[in-house]
């Protein structure tokens, strides 16, 4: 079972914020995705809701494919304000897996960076590339 898993975890190609086409990729049914068990962390400032954060720190994406045909997307240190109310959406459009984080709160004085969890599917067993946006 763990090589099927690998198999299909080797497939899957990862385009941050990647806006370009393969022609070589096959075309699915354009379609929402379901996003479930969703998770998300509070905020991970030095000093809560005042405003004050590391910089430093890197925002990536971990991506793993489940036994029940859903990827799990585990993304790190995604910048937000401090009051955010997050709405994650996901999409097959033209063979792409297109994954979007957006905070619907509005504007607020202070921004730091959260985790982030899901799971979006259920997918083919196929290529596919990886789009990500935040808005």
């Amino acid at each position: 079972m763990k090589s099927i898993v690998l198999k299909v975890a080797t497939i899957i190609i990862f385009i941050a914020f990647g806006c370009g086409e393969d022609d070589d990729l096959l075309r699915f049914e354009d379609r929402l995705l379901e996003v479930r068990n969703k998770i998300i962390s509070e905020c991970k400032s030095e000093n809560d809701h005042q405003g004050i954060y590391n910089k430093n720190v890197d925002e990536y994406i971990e991506l793993k494919f489940s036994e029940s045909n859903f990827l799990k997307i585990n993304h790190f240190n995604v910048w937000f304000n401090c009051h955010p109310s997050i709405d994650i959406q996901a999409k097959i459009d033209n063979s792409a897996i297109i994954y979007s984080a957006t905070d619907t709160f509005g504007i607020a004085n202070c921004i730091c960076p959260y985790d982030l969890s899901c799971e979006i599917g259920p997918l083919e067993i196929t290529n596919y590339e990886f789009k990500f946006y935040r808005c």
